[in-house]
């Protein structure tokens, strides 16, 4: 949610950020007038609505995996305009005056005064249809000024709750990033009333909060080795964590052509931490300068190369193409802990294992075309094989322009899990720069990897499931496609359109598939899965 996916504009020394997923862009709707716009992002486990106004703007945030049927809380902030504080206590006080509902189906759900900061108990209808509720905005006269569309998930995830919640069932983060927002993934209710979220033994901001998850704001003045407490309802969490600060600078903000800066760039907070952690760069104005190491790096931070008090610092140059100023983004790439403690050996004595299941069946195609090749067959929500030990997948293609007959990327068609990593590699044989773009699956924000020089690659997340695009400024007309799938209970349909998910565990499931192109009516049907035995489950594609 962002632009809070922070851009850094040397010299000035910012907070990196963390967590970066696909921004979404919504249409301003047309109720949206001169005086107020708005727009709606996903990022840090968030959907943020920013409305602005000639007062100021009113940001909304909900938690980004809201489904129908959920009860969800969400939070509002204001940020008042002006130059002097008698005039921004003055737009404070209009901002104030407006409210917010939440409308779904052409009904009211929940509404709140700007003043009140908090949208509490929203119930998200279950039969809502269209993938998305509408968030209006009204002054203090009670007129609508501006509505926008917010995505919500057809059905919550399948994720089995206890009856009884303990502390093990919360999965708390082992780092964080000060002054941004963290998530905790365990059995919430969905009332921010009822949650507390203490990290360094003060209370932090709770900002929105799910069945599934609640996201705070983690603090800026903790920077290090902490403790983070969770209190939800009667049943209170405790972990480590270290919450870490990233300073970037540079000796000069502007640069004419081949002149050269030094980017220097510090991450802070890093003492005790036994693991890697990913410092990811990225030059976001690659027409304007080159970054030394390439204008995308992944750089894993080792406890060997951490200083004593707990610092990282590299310097980076940057070598000026035109005359110009430059954008630097860095953040970390953080993972949840899959377990917030080890668990003691569980014994089990005389306990068969049960065995799993598959699904298979055949695609037909009432086409003029058969696609079979792009065909993917997946199961929606959540799933997980039998024997899957959890390690994130990592695709590749590659980029060749003197390729006579495949040039562009090859493959130029890939299915993955969410949450695996494409490497996007050059192998050409003579010094020719691409710069790959990608479409994600959530909006249309076309996003810039930065200059691929021969040899070089990139490596994108794969963080949202759905389509990705992916365009080169040399291959105008090979685009590469790569289609994340929820889980990793997916396969390729065989080019005569038999399929065969193996190793599912016993259940009911829904069962879906993706094909390229487009117009093409994506069929899907409820399936139940017996342990040792395979279901059979034909599939038609139509136009």
């Amino acid at each position: 949610m962002r632009n809070l996916r922070q851009t850094f504009m040397i010299p000035l020394v910012s907070v990196l950020t963390f967590f970066i997923v696909n921004i979404t862009n919504f249409p301003e709707d047309a109720l949206s007038n001169d005086k107020v716009s708005s727009t709606t992002e996903t990022n840090w486990g968030l959907h943020t609505t920013t409305f602005t106004t000639a007062e100021g703007k009113i940001k909304v945030n909900f938690p980004d995996d809201m489904a129908a049927g959920d009860t969800i809380s969400g939070t509002v902030i204001v940020e008042p305009s002006g130059t002097t504080l008698e005039e921004r206590e003055r737009n404070s006080d209009e901002l104030n005056g407006y409210v917010v509902e939440v409308e779904a189906e052409d009904k009211t759900v929940k509404e709140a005064s700007v003043k009140t900061k908090l949208l509490t108990g929203v119930a998200i209808p279950a039969g809502l249809a269209g993938g998305v509720t509408t968030l209006i905005l009204k002054d203090n006269k009670g007129k609508i000024v501006a509505k926008t569309q917010i995505p919500v998930q057809p059905k919550p995830p399948a994720i089995e709750t206890p009856s009884v919640p303990t502390s093990d069932d919360f999965q708390l983060p082992s780092v964080g990033q000060a002054g941004r927002p963290i998530e905790v993934s365990g059995p919430f209710d969905g009332d921010i009333d009822t949650t507390a979220v203490k990290i360094g033994g003060s209370d932090v901001e709770v900002l929105a909060e799910s069945p599934r998850k609640v996201v705070v704001q983690s603090p800026r003045d903790v920077v290090g080795p902490t403790e983070i407490e969770v209190k939800e309802a009667n049943v209170i969490a405790k972990g480590e964590m270290n919450n870490l600060k990233v300073s970037l600078s540079a000796d000069r903000t502007t640069l004419h052509k081949g002149e050269v800066a030094t980017l220097g760039v510090r991450v802070s907070g890093l003492k005790g931490l036994q693991n890697p952690v990913p410092l990811i760069l990225t030059n976001e104005t690659p027409e304007v300068v080159n970054m030394q190491g390439g204008n995308y790096q992944v750089i894993n931070i080792t406890p060997a190369e951490t200083q004593e008090e707990g610092t990282y610092f590299i310097e980076r140059s940057l070598t000026a193409i035109q005359t110009g100023s430059f954008n630097i983004r860095a953040q970390i790439e953080v993972r949840k802990q899959k377990e917030r403690q080890e668990k003691p050996p569980v014994v089990v004595l005389k306990k068969e294992k049960k065995p799993c299941g598959s699904i298979k069946g055949t695609i037909h195609v009432r086409t003029k075309r058969k696609y079979r090749l792009r065909t993917v067959v997946y199961l929606e929500g959540l799933c997980t094989p039998c024997g899957y030990d959890g390690s994130p997948e990592t695709g590749e293609m590659t980029l060749d322009v003197l390729s006579k007959k495949l040039p562009g990327f090859q493959p130029s068609f890939l299915a993955m899990p969410k949450g695996s990593s494409l490497v996007i590699r050059s192998i050409e044989t003579k010094e020719i720069t691409h710069i790959p773009y990608v479409i994600p699956p959530v909006g249309e924000k076309t996003i810039s990897l930065g200059h691929l020089e021969r040899g070089e690659s990139k490596t994108l997340n794969l963080s949202e499931s759905g389509l990705y695009i992916l365009h080169d400024s040399i291959h105008k007309f090979e685009d590469g496609r790569v289609f994340v799938t929820p889980n990793t209970c997916f396969v390729v349909a065989k080019d005569d359109g038999t399929y065969t998910i193996e190793d599912i565990p016993p259940g009911t499931y829904t069962i879906t598939v993706f094909t390229v192109p487009k117009r093409t009516r994506f069929p899907r049907a409820e399936v139940t899965v017996t342990a040792g035995k395979a279901t059979i489950q034909d599939l038609t594609l139509t136009r």
